[in-house]
């Protein structure tokens, strides 16, 4: 009897050191994540908007500039660098959605400041992500940032929405759009005229030269610095890669069945050049028969008494 008594009061003290140190590990763990809480999210309130994807905030009254997280917004026209594609309508969109004096959450990830020196966050207002919706509108791309990656699949989430709704930049009606650039330099290349009745080979030719020209051109810029000179370094991102692919495939597809015409323009005129070099000949030898016949009439016209 005295040794199971023994047993129960060890099992017993057992049992109460278990919990003693569940308890502890649970409290450290909401430490733990409390105290991460408050380390990764700073309240501030709004002073202005630079551009699409940079907010100026007041952060213990000390103006500072936060670039919105795996967000890349249309830069606005500075220096050499040339306006972007619905940069002023990212910016004032912004603007909108922040206005000065409005209180926000700065939400971190790995990294709270870029090589630019500037904090990067998700901003959010009332639990809604204004990364997110910027790219939804189509105003922005989802962009990796190294290691930070804890609010990339939302933003790309709202950039899928605005491909798939053709919001702002994947909207077909916006003329500085790709898909619009794209459309109208295929329909220049569709243009391209076959020989037939009625054509000017020579004169077809040369508009198919210019035309087929300048829409290769346009597709080779379709990617790195060039996308910035047509205004597009939004879509630069490896997020919109396939969407600037399929472009780029679809004009080469054009440009290989406008090359199909233009050998169709150079055979035709390589045929006409035959013929005309043929009539010329033949032009020659007539006018050379010609003149044999009047020098032989006339010799025989001197020999008559």
């Amino acid at each position: 009897m005295e040794q199971s008594a023994r047993t129960r009061l060890t099992s017993l003290l057992y049992a109460v050191l278990l919990m003693a140190g569940t308890a502890m590990l649970v409290l450290g763990g909401l430490w733990v994540y409390n105290s991460y809480v408050r380390s990764d999210t700073q309240r501030a309130t709004v002073v202005g908007v630079q551009d699409g994807d940079t907010v100026i905030v007041d952060i213990d009254g000390k103006g500072t500039a936060v670039d919105l997280i795996n967000v890349n917004a249309p830069d606005i026209a500075t220096g050499d660098q040339p306006q972007q594609c619905l940069a002023n309508e990212s910016a004032q969109y912004l603007a909108k959605r922040l206005p000065s004096g409005t209180e926000v959450d700065l939400v971190f990830d790995h990294e709270r400041k870029n090589s630019a020196g500037h904090l990067q966050a998700l901003v959010q207002v009332d639990d809604v992500s204004i990364n997110q919706d910027i790219a939804k509108e189509g105003l922005a791309t989802a962009a990796g940032v190294k290691e930070n990656k804890r609010f990339y699949q939302k933003v790309l989430d709202g950039q899928n929405s605005a491909m798939k709704n053709k919001r702002g930049l994947f909207d077909p009606t916006v003329p500085c759009s790709l898909e619009a650039q794209a459309a109208e330099q295929k329909k220049q290349i569709d243009a391209v005229q076959q020989p037939g009745p009625g054509v000017d080979v020579p004169t077809a030719l040369e508009d198919a030269a210019a035309k087929r020209k300048s829409a290769a051109a346009f597709t080779e810029q379709l990617s790195g610095q060039g996308l910035q000179d047509l205004g597009l370094h939004a879509l630069s991102s490896t997020s919109t890669h396939d969407y600037v692919k399929a472009q780029r495939d679809a004009l080469k597809s054009s440009l290989r069945s406008a090359d199909v015409k233009i050998d169709r323009l150079k055979e035709a005129k390589e045929t006409e050049e035959k013929r005309r070099a043929a009539d010329k000949e033949n032009e020659k030898r007539r006018s050379e028969w010609e003149k044999a016949d009047q020098a032989s009439d006339g010799g025989g016209a001197d020999d008559q008494p």
